[in-house]
């Protein structure tokens, strides 16, 4: 018989992060206007989760927090303070997203030094195995050497989309990651049908994956070197928060709209970026280390705002780059009006028409004007579908964030019948409810949170 889980309201856990350094002190400036960087991302994500709605409606459903990893997981107990005492880990929704004003007066202190430390005092960033990593533990059944280069085209997208239940409707600009690949250096001169990609382990500190666009009116595929994981500097900053202000995204399928990162900052700002056009999506934080394994007792699941694409911060032969979790290009702004970019941030937005030939930032062409889906895979799946490989083109079907239709409904109707939500899910759509359910399952099932990809039969 299945056992009912009453999924009580909590307090919101708040935490942030950031990653290390051999080639230090030539590049002291531009680690130093980093380090301001994290204390802005750490009060612009508080801002947002402060204007959280509880009641839901279309901010959400007031959803609070998971908790995943250890021997019984963890729990937030009150606002910063995680414990271990229950035997059970549970999810909970609804409830309190006041945040202590003790932690409030605290952001601007926090010491978010990391590259200019010595190493022996740095943490060192890490990724975890396969079977722990939450986007690639649902792959570990298809072995085999993946090592080689492989070919990437609009079919893979289509492939991906249509296994996923991703409803991309009519939108004719699709943009999308790879985590964990990266491209070579011929395959960067701009739309083409197909391009090599090679696969890489994400390491926090250099851009291992991909960055790119899908023109599905005549299948052309745009890329660009990129990372879609926290840097280690942002990951070791947040460890003095819980985490807030630095999370990993779940791989899934998101909605975006053009418009300027960080806005409100004219010294921070970048126009002609991508803003997440949704709230209360789920978020992967880690509170007291630099590895986003949710088999660890402190890990959390939990929700995230402002995951934004923009540049990385970087570009002058720097080999690392900067993200709280955003998805970024290499390249930055100068100029006092920071409307002029370089790098191949630059590059990518001149192929999408966001910025002209000087890269200044100008108005977005008709195919970019209202919301934009960003679908994000790893590198592995992309590299699986390029192989054919029977078994993986005979099992893989998925439903993770962003996923819609009838599967949906049945994941929905077996989690209304094993745990208590403040509305029953019926909806249809892999929203972050159905995730936190997800995760709640997979707890039951395997004994860890490790991920919200459901693998069906």
């Amino acid at each position: 018989m299945n056992r009912r889980e009453t999924i009580r309201g909590l307090c919101l856990l708040l935490s942030s992060g950031v990653g290390s350094r051999s080639w230090a002190a030539q590049y002291d400036s531009v680690d130093r206007a980093m380090e301001d960087e994290i204390i802005s991302s750490i009060q612009l994500e508080l801002e947002i989760l402060s204007q959280y709605s509880p009641d839901g409606g279309d901010r959400g459903d007031g959803l609070n927090i998971a908790a995943a990893g250890g021997r019984a997981g963890t729990v937030a107990k009150t606002p910063l303070e995680i414990s271990d005492e229950l035997d059970e880990a549970f999810i909970s929704y609804g409830g309190n997203y006041s945040i202590p004003q003790s932690v409030i007066d605290a952001i601007p202190n926090i010491d978010t030094r990391y590259w200019s430390l010595p190493p022996a005092n740095r943490i060192a960033p890490d990724w975890p195995d396969e079977y722990a990593a939450p986007d690639y533990a649902h792959l570990t059944q298809f072995d085999g050497d993946l090592s080689g280069a492989f070919e990437f085209s609009a079919a893979t997208l289509q492939f991906l989309a249509s296994r996923n239940g991703f409803d991309l409707a009519d939108a004719q600009i699709v943009l999308f990651g790879l985590r964990g690949c990266a491209p070579g250096s011929a395959d960067l001169q701009g739309w083409a049908p197909t391009h090599t990609l090679s696969l890489q382990t994400p390491d926090h500190v250099h851009p291992r994956c991909v960055l790119g666009a899908w023109n599905r009116e005549n299948d052309q595929i745009l890329i660009a070197p990129a990372s879609t994981v926290p840097e280690a500097q942002s990951i070791h900053a947040s460890t003095k928060s819980k985490g807030l202000g630095t999370s990993l995204l779940p791989t899934g399928l998101y909605h975006y709209r053009v418009g300027t990162h960080k806005a409100s900052h004219p010294r921070r700002k970048q126009p002609g970026s991508f803003l997440i056009d949704q709230y209360n999506y789920l978020v992967l934080r880690s509170p007291n280390d630099l590895k986003y394994d949710p088999n660890q007792e402190y890990e959390v699941w939990t929700v995230g705002a402002a995951h934004n694409i923009h540049s990385a911060g970087s570009g002058r032969n720097i080999p690392r780059y900067y993200s709280a979790g955003c998805q970024v290009i290499p390249g930055y702004y100068s100029g006092s009006d920071r409307e002029y970019s370089e790098g191949a941030w630059r590059g990518f937005r001149q192929s999408l028409g966001v910025v002209d030939a000087s890269g200044t930032t100008t108005p977005p062409p008709p195919a970019l004007r209202g919301r934009i889906p960003y679908v994000l895979f790893t590198g592995k799946e992309a590299a699986l579908f390029d192989l054919q490989r029977e078994d993986f083109l005979a099992r893989y079907y998925r439903l993770r964030v962003g996923s819609s239709g009838d599967n949906v409904k049945k994941i929905q109707a077996e989690l209304n019948q094993n745990f208590e939500f403040p509305r029953p899910l019926q909806s249809g759509s892999f929203d972050t409810m159905t995730a936190f359910g997800a995760l709640r399952l997979q707890k039951d099932r395997i004994g860890e949170y490790v991920s919200p990809i459901v693998e069906l039969s």
